[in-house]
């Protein structure tokens, strides 16, 4: 049982990860293809042009951090608890040179040496899994900056927008 918590657990990480790759592509790409008519501002004042440009950096800029966070999370965490080979972990197991040999390796050990083996196995999964999450977290934090940063770049030009109407009706 606690394998297949641990399986969903990285999957749960995986499915996050493809929601933050898509979303971060997505929004680093508008940026970047929209930056010219996002930063032009002939009639706006000039601290309000500087002002976007800020913005709109921060944004991009979170945007690539989020990215890296998030394939640093993705990243395969192929670690083994020890310097012997391990029943378990399937880098190890794929080692062996036919089933044959494995299932003898198998059914030599005690089980003593089989639980010291599950519990290094599930130790270094969950390092990796929170490991893997905490990079997660972080990539996520970059998103909630770079969601501040459209956010704050759209109220400023709807504010300005409202001052050059006023000024402008009056």
């Amino acid at each position: 049982m606690s394998s297949n918590v641990s399986i969903t657990t990285i999957g749960t990480v995986n499915a996050k990860a493809g929601f933050l790759i898509a979303f971060n592509t997505f929004t680093f790409s508008a940026l970047v293809l929209k930056w010219s008519e996002l930063t032009k501002g002939s009639d706006l004042p000039k601290a309000t042009v500087l002002f976007s440009v800020v913005l709109l950096a921060i944004a991009a800029l979170s945007s690539l951090a989020s990215l890296g966070l998030t394939f640093a999370a993705i990243n395969p965490f192929l670690k083994t608890p020890s310097t012997s080979i391990s029943r378990i972990f399937f880098g190890d197991i794929a080692k062996f040179d036919s089933p044959a040999e494995y299932l003898e390796k198998v059914t030599a050990c005690t089980q003593e040496e089989l639980i010291k083996d599950l519990a290094g196995q599930a130790h270094i999964l969950a390092k990796g899994t929170s490991a893997k999450f905490g990079w997660i977290r972080r990539a996520v934090g970059a998103v909630l900056v770079e969601l501040a940063a459209v956010v704050l770049f759209v109220v400023v030009h709807l504010i300005t927008a409202i001052c050059v109407y006023v000024s402008v009706t009056h």
